[in-house]
């Protein structure tokens, strides 16, 4: 936004918004097109492998960000070539309407990145010349995992210096504006959002949050009014921030957040200049979000807000929607084959494979014969001796709209014996088996176990009533005469020996990487990569004490120490520092 002079009239040009002064104009507002938006964005890391946070220290277009004395990116007034800029999986609008639309390198819109953190009270001077500011001071800090760092009070640190994003609402090119926009044919043909956020389209994702400031042209413009803004000091008076979503598809979801950054309320004007969550989670599945802003003091003319509408945004987040691949059910066994006379009997049934999409059984009466049976809430009754038909059903249990089904007899005596089998495993952290613990069997019955180890652990032996079978994934016991039991061994993997630090310990200092080994296995060699996967260092550890010096830049690295003889590795994660 720069200012423009034309003989006596004075015009502010904040994109397409004209403040004009003047003997003529002086008592009106021409504040047609634009109105100012402020986005504060810092660097975000992702918090969890799922979850994308916006980094603006490494961008994807441009390859990185110059900035002015000013503090702003040096091509906010460029109009070719940066319709949209992008970061990770975000590309953000800027000068949407393309070539042309700065006039020249006048004007701008849409969104921009800055690092100037000024936070500083220009109420009497042009707020244009200093629109690049955040009143927390700067952005977010975060430690070198990425993790947003506060204070003991709780509240989230700052540091002035960090790149965050400018934004500006040229909400005339906007459908409910679009009667106001004077350039329909020459820069745009149908109206558009202004504040766009788009994502990549090769993933579902899903919103999180973000955190949000209030700009310092807004806090001082509330309390002292800013020509043509009043002071928010009426009772109910308010400014706020809503953020929309946009479906996968790229239209518009009706869905929104909104934020209040200023509330006038039982005689006082609230307002925090802290940096503040903001819940997304409510948007849901998104291909994008677009902003914008509303307040209680607006055009008498009916051209829009009068309040500068700006804010600051820092660690905006996403996550990647989680794609629900149905497993369909391939059978139903360990059902009850035997009942009493007058016994109510639990009906029960182990569903295979075990991780099934969907696994709620619904029993129901075939053929109830001579015995008077009944199923009520899954407990089987008979009255009479005789055989039942029983039909377990499993909704979606193929597929979404296509139901699982499968016959089952019991016989119905006067007496039933029953024996039970005791399954045990030797830890439950090594693997599990199903059904555990003591099982009931009807003398005669059958019933299957299915024994699955955990990742990095296989099965060593399975004893079955104090006898080795060996490695075998499942076991059924057949016409059960008597009282079992079943035992699972488990074992870690061979060559998988993971973060013994009670005999390797790798830790830096500044540029270097030191190695102590105190194993007694034979040769290592030590590879060193970046996060994303570059290999930075290899080489041959021999020694009981190694040092490795690098020239690589500060953050994470995954260091790897594999030994040829047995084998065997070693992995961590470490931080290396520079000088």
């Amino acid at each position: 936004m720069k200012q423009l002079h034309f003989a006596s009239c004075k015009l502010h040009v904040t994109r397409y918004t004209l403040h004009v002064t003047c003997n003529i104009f002086k008592s009106l507002n021409f504040k047609f097109l634009n109105l100012i938006l402020l986005f504060c964005s810092s660097a975000l890391f992702a918090q969890q492998s799922d979850t994308t946070t916006l980094n603006l220290l490494n961008p994807t277009y441009p390859a990185e960000f110059t900035f002015t004395p000013n503090g702003y990116w040096d091509k906010t007034f460029v109009d070719e070539g940066f319709t949209f800029f992008k970061s990770q999986i975000y590309s953000f609008s800027h000068l949407i309407e393309g070539k042309n639309s700065s006039f020249g390198g006048l004007a701008w819109n849409g969104f921009t990145v800055c690092n100037s953190g000024d936070n500083a009270n220009y109420t009497g001077e042009d707020w244009n010349n200093y629109q690049w500011g955040c009143m927390a001071g700067g952005g977010i800090k975060t430690d070198a995992q990425g993790n947003v760092m506060t204070n003991e009070a709780g509240e989230v640190l700052v540091q002035k210096g960090l790149p965050y994003l400018v934004s500006y609402w040229s909400y005339t090119m906007e459908p409910e504006w679009w009667h106001l926009y004077w350039f329909q044919g020459i820069f745009l043909d149908e109206p558009t959002r202004c504040l766009q956020i788009r994502l990549d389209n090769d993933k579902e994702y899903e919103a999180v949050g973000v955190y949000v400031n209030i700009h310092p042209w807004v806090y001082f413009s509330n309390i002292y009014g800013s020509y043509p803004a009043r002071p928010l000091n009426q009772e109910g008076d308010f400014f706020k921030l809503i953020i929309h979503g946009f479906n996968p598809d790229g239209t518009e979801s009706g869905k929104s957040v909104e934020h209040f950054f200023a509330k006038f309320e039982n005689g006082q004007l609230i307002q925090s200049t802290k940096w503040e969550w903001v819940d997304l989670t409510s948007l849901g599945e998104i291909g994008g979000i677009y902003c914008t802003m509303a307040t209680t003091d607006n055009s008498n003319l009916g051209y829009g807000p009068n309040t500068p509408v700006m804010f600051c945004m820092d660690k905006l987040q996403v996550r990647t929607k989680e794609t629900v691949i149905h497993i369909p059910v391939t059978n139903i066994v360990n059902v009850p084959a035997v009942a009493g006379v007058g016994e109510s009997l639990t009906l029960t049934g182990t569903v295979t494979p075990i991780n099934a999409t969907c696994q709620n059984i619904i029993w129901n009466i075939k053929d109830a014969g001579t015995t008077g049976a009944t199923i009520v809430e899954d407990v089987f009754l008979a009255t009479d001796t005789g055989t039942v038909v029983i039909t377990a059903t499993i909704k979606d249990g193929l597929d979404v709209g296509s139901d699982f089904t499968k016959d089952f007899t019991i016989s119905v005596l006067k007496e039933v014996v029953k024996f039970v089998i005791t399954a045990t495993v030797n830890n439950t952290d090594f693997g599990t088996i199903n059904p555990s613990g003591e099982v009931t069997v009807e003398q005669g019955g059958s019933v299957t176990f299915f024994i699955t180890p955990s990742d990095k652990y296989e099965v060593n032996d399975v004893m079955v009533n104090g006898y080795s079978h060996g490695k075998i994934s499942t076991y059924t016991f057949e016409d059960v005469q008597k009282d079992g039991s079943i035992e699972v061994v488990f074992i870690k993997k061979a060559g998988i020996e993971e973060n013994d630090l009670t005999k390797i310990q790798i830790y830096s200092y500044r540029n270097c990487v030191y190695i102590k080994n105190q194993s007694v296995n034979g040769n290592y060699f030590v590879y060193i990569f970046d996060m994303t996967g570059r290999l930075v260092y290899q080489g041959a550890i021999q020694d009981v004490e190694t040092v490795i010096p690098l020239n690589v830049v500060q953050g994470i690295y995954n260091v790897l120490l594999y030994c040829f003889d047995v084998p065997f590795y070693y992995k961590t994660k470490i931080f290396i520092n520079t000088p």
